[in-house]
């Protein structure tokens, strides 16, 4: 039987092989944080360098990561079944995750700034950075190496303690987007074999029509599938990051529940981003 220190081991593993960076922050004896990044460089292969830039400068600035840090994991690691509810065992009753998405100069913030986190429940205000407007963006800027060493080297910002997680400007769009969808829509999909975009299809409709999923299912299955063959289309298209559903692994008792999160943290960053680079010109 596969413990919470075994699973916790397997799932760091797995994120490392598919290129992001794990951390475990310990607050106390029974208090841990976990956090998954990975580093501009290179998410900046994925997304266009001009559709980083409208979004906050600081998404060019090589030194830094985009860090997911997951709390609220109860006293120890939770156990997710392969039907996306936690192992029902009494250290997990109090699972009640929270999201914060920001940029880290490491790969996780520091222990004395992840606290301060959980103790405000939530991030300091911030003031909106200045943005680019697309048009003024050079389309030529398409090589990440020499457009971050060369012609946009790191932007300079006040220096802030490397530590931290400094909010940006999708920051709060993108926490709202795990808090309330994430893991609907992850046990939607385990439910119906669906992938992200048809479950994301099911879930609005049953919240529109207040019906059961069941039967929401029933009659809207095919436009639930179509979803799915466009996004995996969009796939090929843009290098949307890999599935971990989908990406032949198979987990006896538990599924990855950080790589999940990231993954799907990921793929909601990038989809709008693609939507704006095509109509600017990618």
């Amino acid at each position: 039987m596969l413990t919470p220190l075994n699973v916790l081991c397997r799932d760091f593993l797995e994120i490392i092989a598919h290129d992001y960076r794990p951390g475990l922050i310990r607050l106390g004896e029974d208090r841990f944080l976990v956090s998954v990044s990975l580093s501009i460089v290179h998410l900046a292969r994925r997304i266009p360098l001009r559709v980083l830039s409208v979004w906050d400068k600081r998404l060019l600035a090589r030194t830094q990561h985009l860090t997911l840090l997951i709390s609220g994991l109860g006293r120890e690691y939770p156990i997710l079944e392969p039907d996306g509810d936690y192992r029902r065992e009494a250290k997990n009753a109090g699972v009640d995750l929270s999201f914060k998405v920001g940029l880290s100069q490491r790969y996780k913030p520091s222990k004395d700034h992840a606290l301060e986190l959980v103790r405000k429940h939530g991030l300091q205000t911030f003031e909106e950075p200045a943005q680019l407007p697309p048009e003024a963006l050079n389309p030529d800027d398409e090589d990440v190496d020499d457009f971050l060493e060369e012609r946009a080297p790191t932007p300079e910002f006040e220096e802030t303690d490397p530590g931290h997680l400094e909010r940006f400007g999708l920051s709060t769009s993108l926490e709202s987007v795990l808090e309330n969808l994430f893991l609907p829509v992850l046990r939607l999909r385990l439910k119906y074999q669906l992938g992200w975009a048809g479950a994301e299809t099911l879930l609005a409709d049953v919240e529109t029509l207040q019906q059961s999923p069941d039967v929401i299912f029933a009659y809207r299955e095919q436009e639930c599938r179509r979803a799915d063959d466009a996004e995996m289309e969009k796939s090929r298209s843009y290098d949307l990051p890999s599935d971990p559903l989908f990406d032949g692994n198979k987990h006896v008792g538990a599924l990855n529940l950080p790589w999940l999160a990231f993954s799907y943290l990921l793929r909601r960053f990038m989809v709008y981003p693609l939507f704006v680079s095509t109509l600017y010109g990618s």
